[in-house]
Parts: structure tokens; C-alpha cells; sequence
């Protein structure tokens, strides 16, 4: 499985690989506790992903839909979320320290024409109705976002 390749990856441990996984669907998986750091999921979707306590210490989250996942204490320190929408998604007390929310351009490849024809599509990012409650975005770039009805209670925006 390519989450125990990667855990031995970020240990330093023999037959670790890099998971590098773009543009796959992850919508409801479970991959709570588990260690992604450094991991490229690239305008994956991971809506209603259960993520809870997960470490994606600068993992490359760019254009990801994680709408209403689950983040409660995850580490997304230095994640680069550009483009993401995080619509819904549950981040009370996440570490987003230094995470990049700003917008991004995301290469679309048509399903039956694959890189070929290939269109760029500007992607804002979004935190609308996300919950926030006691996590740290300190030293976060929020520039451009959307935070309709996000709830920042108790949390840290230095």
C-alpha cells in the first residue's frame, strides 16, 4: 500500500518511496493518524476524507478539494494549499503554520484526450463555512481567500 511506502519514506527506512498521487479520487477514504508528510496529492479530491490527527507537514495539497474533511488535529505546517477549497472541512485545532492558501492554477488533462490537450483552470481558495476552532495559522497566507461564515474561534493568526 502506498501509505506504509511512504511512512517508511519520511522514517528513512529501507523500501520507502515518495507517494506521489495526483488527480485520484480519495473522497471518504480513512487515513487517520497516518504519517503524508512531504507527500504530493496534487488537485486530488478528498471529500469527506476522514484525516483526523494525520501529519501533512508540507505536503503538496495544491488545488485539492477537501471539502467537509475531517482535519481535526492534523498537522498541515507549511502544506502548500493553493487553490484548495477546504469548504465545510473540520480543522479544529489543526497546526496550518505557514500553510499557503493563495490561489493557484491547476493542468487539467481531458479524460480521453490525456495531456494533450490541456487546460489551466485558476482555482481561488476557499475555507467557507470551514471550522477553525483553536488551531494555529500563524504566519499562514491567506491573501485572496474565501472565508464566508468560517469560524476562527480561539484561534491563533499571528
Amino acid at each position: 500500500m502506498f501509505v506504509a511506502a511512504h511512512e517508511r519514506y519520511v522514517a528513512g527506512k529501507p523500501g520507502g518511496r515518495r507517494a506521489s498521487l495526483r488527480f485520484i479520487d480519495f473522497s471518504g477514504v480513512d487515513l487517520s493518524g497516518r504519517n503524508l508528510s512531504d507527500a504530493d496529492r496534487s488537485a486530488s479530491i478528498f471529500d469527506g476524507a476522514k484525516l483526523v490527527g494525520t501529519k501533512l507537514a508540507r505536503a503538496n495539497l495544491f488545488g485539492c478539494d477537501l471539502r467537509k474533511a475531517d482535519l481535526r488535529r492534523a498537522d498541515l505546517s507549511r502544506a502548500d494549499l493553493r487553490g484548495a477549497c477546504l469548504r465545510g472541512a473540520n480543522l479544529t485545532f489543526a497546526d496550518l503554520t505557514q500553510a499557503d492558501f493563495r490561489e493557484g492554477q491547476v493542468a487539467v488533462p481531458p479524460p480521453s484526450k490525456g495531456l494533450a490537450s490541456v487546460t489551466h483552470e485558476t482555482r481561488f481558495g476557499a475555507v467557507d463555512h470551514a471550522i477553525f476552532e483553536g488551531a494555529t495559522l500563524d504566519g499562514s497566507e491567506m491573501s485572496g481567500v474565501s472565508a464566508f461564515s468560517a469560524d476562527f474561534t480561539d484561534c491563533s493568526l499571528k
